[in-house]
């Protein structure tokens, strides 16, 4: 009967420390594997830049060099207000609609991660151009106006709208865009377009 009682006691010992272990176990390897996560994530990233790099590689061996005016027009170096400035009023004049105020903010992160889906940064580097102004026109030019603006060779997004109409029936819109661009890869670039005070 002892014998059985001793017997019980080790099987139920080993089984008491093959759990501790296999808790331990679990616990340790819990971050390893996080940080294995995170480093195929890294990875991937890694493959999409070198695909990225890799195409432009190719099309410069195939044309001779980079398209770096429509490079730099999509993702400008620095924020370029200037330039946006000058292409708003164009569209507004194209559109028919009044800009009646136009204010700029840097930031020196983006949040192009939200609009892909991912809890990781994309493309750190990447710094956003917040702009909010105000048109004024009828519903069908400030829509044009929209459209246009998304036509624009620099890379922008519609954030925000809101409209709101006057007693006299002129309708106002409250609109934020984001624009981006991008100091880090100037040296890759033969002909860079920099701001008349950095050149």
């Amino acid at each position: 009967m002892d014998n059985n009682k001793n017997h019980s006691l080790i099987i139920l010992a080993i089984m008491l420390m093959f759990l501790i272990l296999l808790v331990s176990y679990v616990t340790m390897l819990q971050p390893a594997y996080k940080k294995l996560g995170d480093k195929k994530d890294q990875v991937v990233q890694l493959q999409k830049t070198t695909e990225l790099l890799t195409k432009a590689l190719s099309n410069k061996k195939e044309k001779g060099k980079l398209p770096e005016q429509e490079i730099q027009a999509t993702l400008p170096l620095w924020d370029n207000t200037e330039q946006m400035i000058v292409s708003l009023k164009e569209i507004g004049l194209s559109t028919q609609t009044k800009l009646s105020s136009v204010s700029f903010s840097v930031s020196e992160t983006n949040q192009l991660n939200t609009l892909i889906g991912t809890k990781e940064p994309m493309y750190p580097s990447v710094k956003e151009l917040k702009t909010q102004l105000v048109i004024q026109g009828s519903y069908e030019q400030i829509r044009s106006w929209l459209v246009e603006v998304q036509k624009l060779p620099r890379l922008v997004i519609v954030d925000n709208i809101r409209y709101s109409m006057a007693i006299s029936g002129s309708i106002s819109a409250e609109i934020s865009i984001t624009a981006f661009f991008d100091p880090s890869y100037a040296f890759m670039l033969e002909n860079p377009i920099l701001p008349k005070a950095a050149e």
